[in-house]
């Protein structure tokens, strides 16, 4: 089972202006940073001392991680550094159906191994959950001319 989450009680959204003014890159580096939680076969990879969640702009995961599973496949094996968030993460294609992560923080190593198509649904589920959420929490967002067509959906 793999379970992709954001704290959506979090008040990290308060207080953002202009947001269809910022630059496309800042969304997926340091805007929106909240408490994000990936759990993998009962391993929880952003996991901190106990606490299952670890700061990281939400939309990374929701964007461009996605593109890179789906793209796994053909690209066999994909890093993807989480700028502001808890380390960096691995995908590599197994065989069709499987797909090795392995999840770098500091000096720490997870490593396990998870079907393709249960991967991809649960970011796509995650994805789905974060445009909702910030359709209702961050409407200005709709009037940025990159991350407007994402979030109503028009990118996919």
């Amino acid at each position: 089972m793999i379970i992709i989450d954001f704290d959506a009680s979090a008040t990290a959204l308060t207080g953002y202006k202009d947001v269809d003014k910022l630059q496309t890159s800042l969304f997926t580096s340091t805007v929106f940073i909240m408490p994000v939680r990936f759990q993998a076969n009962g391993i929880e990879l952003f996991g901190f001392e106990d606490d299952p969640w670890s700061e990281a702009p939400v939309m990374c995961l929701a964007t461009e991680v996605v593109e890179i599973v789906k793209e796994l496949k053909s690209t066999i094996k994909e890093n993807y550094i989480i700028i502001e968030g808890p380390g960096d993460i691995e995908f590599t294609m197994i065989d069709n159906e499987n797909v090795k992560i392995d999840f770098y923080e500091g000096s720490e190593h997870i490593i396990t191994t998870v079907k393709y198509d249960e991967l991809l649904e649960a970011l796509l589920k995650y994805s789905k959950k974060l445009r909702k959420f910030l359709w209702e929490r961050v409407p200005e967002l709709n009037d940025h001319p990159y991350w407007g067509p994402w979030l109503r959906g028009e990118r996919d």
